[in-house]
């Protein structure tokens, strides 16, 4: 082997050694983007989820008597007009 076929070898490891290390770097840096952007995006969800439910709860409380009324139609349910409670005698059972 000539010195210049050696010094070529030797050039030629370096800069691939360089390439590699490059692209290592610039493998390890997007890895790092993405974690941190799933990071974020996971807490926005969890904050969303939060929020909607938020959000459905007002909903929930907001609906007006009129749609409980036809629902309930809708189930066959009758209204009441008289409420009477069965009185109970005095025993071991029933007790004040």
């Amino acid at each position: 082997m000539t010195k210049e076929k050696f010094n070529k070898i030797w050039k030629l490891s370096i800069f691939i050694t360089v390439l590699l290390g490059g692209i290592y770097i610039f493998q390890i840096s997007n890895l790092t983007y993405y974690a941190c952007k799933l990071t974020s995006l996971k807490n926005q969800h969890e904050r969303l989820r939060e929020e909607n439910s938020f959000i459905r709860l007002e909903v929930s409380n907001k609906e007006p008597l009129f749609e409980l009324e036809k629902l309930a139609e809708d189930l066959n349910f009758e209204k009441i007009s008289q409420v009477q409670y069965i009185k109970a005698t005095k025993g071991p059972v029933a007790s004040k």
